[in-house]
């Protein structure tokens, strides 16, 4: 009832998606991060039943923390990791790595925080480490524009501006460099 209601208010305010999102495969869609309101976004887009087993990461330390934040969490699904004490017992990866087994798709923003300019920053090696423990996934590149716009970083209402989703074409991981296959996601995104 929550996430019906969630979808009906995301939708009056962002509208209609002018693209829709669906995987019969197990997938990490990765996007820009410019807003909070890149999970909505990206959220009203996917299909319901790629919807339902879709998770977005998000750091624990940010979104574990508060009566709103919470709820927001709950609703999206996310997948809450800590980002701030890794250590080999504590790997996010390895909570990423069931997910995928469980035939859930991921969400994640490899840039690794929010960015203030329209800007596609470095991303972090987490994605590449991910792609190297897994096989006959796809990565598929999801790039919002106007995010930032509606909701800048340090805002908390969203102000009506239309959104853009665009999406690229999946990506295999063929046991590329770091450095290289980092590139090759980075670069999907500013094509688009």
């Amino acid at each position: 009832m929550v996430k019906h209601l969630l979808r009906w208010v995301l939708l009056t305010l962002l509208g209609r998606p002018s693209v829709r999102i669906r995987t019969d495969r197990i997938t990490v869609f990765f996007a820009n991060h410019s807003s909070n309101m890149d999970n909505a976004v990206i959220w009203t887009a996917l299909e319901d039943v790629t919807r339902n087993r879709t998770r977005f990461v998000a750091g624990e330390d940010y979104w574990g923390h508060g009566f709103v934040r919470t709820r927001i969490a709950k609703a999206f699904n996310a997948l809450l990791i800590n980002r701030r004490e890794v250590t080999r017992e504590n790997n996010p990866l390895e909570k990423m790595l069931d997910c995928l087994k469980n035939g859930d798709n991921l969400v994640l923003y490899p840039e690794g925080t929010r960015s203030t300019t329209d800007e596609i920053g470095d991303f972090r090696a987490g994605i590449y480490h991910l792609a190297k423990k897994t096989s006959d996934v796809d990565f598929v590149p999801i790039k919002i524009v106007n995010a930032s716009r509606m909701m800048p970083k340090g805002s908390f209402v969203p102000l009506p501006i239309i959104c853009r989703v665009s999406v690229g074409e999946p990506i295999q991981f063929t046991n590329q460099s770091k450095a290289d296959f980092l590139m090759e996601l980075k670069k999907s995104l500013e094509v688009m």
